[in-house]
């Protein structure tokens, strides 16, 4: 009998692990998360142990506002391997457009994520401290551009 109240006890334990890292996905609330709407269910998967560390590091939550327009943006790594991502890239209103979100697959390049959006080319290199990322954003007409850095959410 004890053996199967033990084996009870590991599944409780096992499921109240899988509810916590699921219910992960709702971080305090900051003032760029105000701003920047987000969809219901997110939900980001750890990276492989054996993804380079600087690769790694991009799994989660990024939040910043570029210099040029001010505008509020969030980032969120959902999975990530040495060939792809897939994210959600959300920002807050603009001039021109309303604040929304898009779900992506991008590809890595590198030590870098990159991919486009509203004929913008978005481009992130990870920190040497792993806790912000350096993005640029450039614009047609081309010479229009914005640098971001990222902190990360936790």
């Amino acid at each position: 009998m004890e053996r199967k109240q033990s084996y009870v006890l590991i599944m409780a334990i096992l499921i109240a692990i899988q509810f916590t890292s699921i219910a992960s996905a709702e971080w305090k609330e900051t003032e760029i998360s105000k701003q920047v709407p987000l969809p219901k269910k997110i939900k980001i998967i750890p990276p492989s142990s054996d993804l380079p560390k600087e690769i790694a590091a991009f799994s989660g939550r990024w939040e910043g506002i570029w210099e040029v327009r001010s505008l509020p943006t969030i980032i969120i790594v959902e999975e990530i391997n040495p060939n792809e991502a897939k994210i959600i890239h959300a920002w807050g209103k603009g001039v021109y457009f309303p604040a929304d979100y898009e779900r992506l697959k991008i590809k890595i390049t590198g030590k870098e994520i990159r991919f486009t959006s509203g004929g913008c080319q978005f481009k992130f290199v990870m920190g040497e401290n792993l806790k912000n990322i350096h993005g640029i954003r450039e614009c047609p007409p081309p010479g229009i551009s914005s640098p971001i850095t990222m902190m990360k959410i936790e």
